[in-house]
């Protein structure tokens, strides 16, 4: 079995109430809107039900496109997660929890990306040769970066004016 994983967390200090930031988190759309380069698409089929395409790439001539049938978990005001409908060989996890610091919103984000095949030839023709290490270090280095440009794209469409 090849894998591919790749695991991002960190806190975010967002200038945004909480409640705007709630309400963008639980719109599944804007993970495609604005975190394109891993989060294709996202067709909404009830209210918490979606299907991503998720794109991981791993050469700029090389992706991996994957269809996740996923549902949507709010806990109160202060927990979005999102989760496959159904195990599946590839997953996708992103939890967002969220505290409320004055007019401020801490965003504690994580992204879970781990993608399963039989062989790595399936995954790109030198995938085998760079091995699992070398090409999850490349996701996690291209997904914290993805992250880190959706969060401040979030907080831009959140902050007051």
């Amino acid at each position: 079995m090849f894998t591919i994983e790749a695991t991002i967390e960190k806190t975010y200090h967002l200038s945004a109430e909480k409640q705007k930031v709630f309400e963008f988190f639980s719109e599944p759309t804007n993970f495609a809107t604005y975190m394109p380069e891993i989060i294709h698409s996202v067709a909404v089929k009830n209210n918490d039900h979606s299907l991503w395409t998720i794109k991981v790439e791993l050469t700029s001539s090389s992706s991996i496109t994957v269809k996740l049938d996923m549902v949507k978990k709010i806990v109160g005001t202060g927990l979005v997660k999102y989760t496959p409908a159904k195990e599946t060989q590839d997953y996708l996890g992103i939890n967002v929890k969220l505290t409320e610091k004055q007019n401020t919103t801490d965003v504690d984000f994580s992204l879970d990306i781990k993608l399963e095949r039989s062989s790595g030839f399936e995954i790109h023709s030198l995938a085998p040769f760079l091995g699992e290490r070398a090409i999850n270090k490349l996701v996690v280095s291209q997904g914290q970066d993805h992250v880190d440009g959706f969060i401040k794209k979030a907080e831009k469409q959140t902050h007051k004016k």
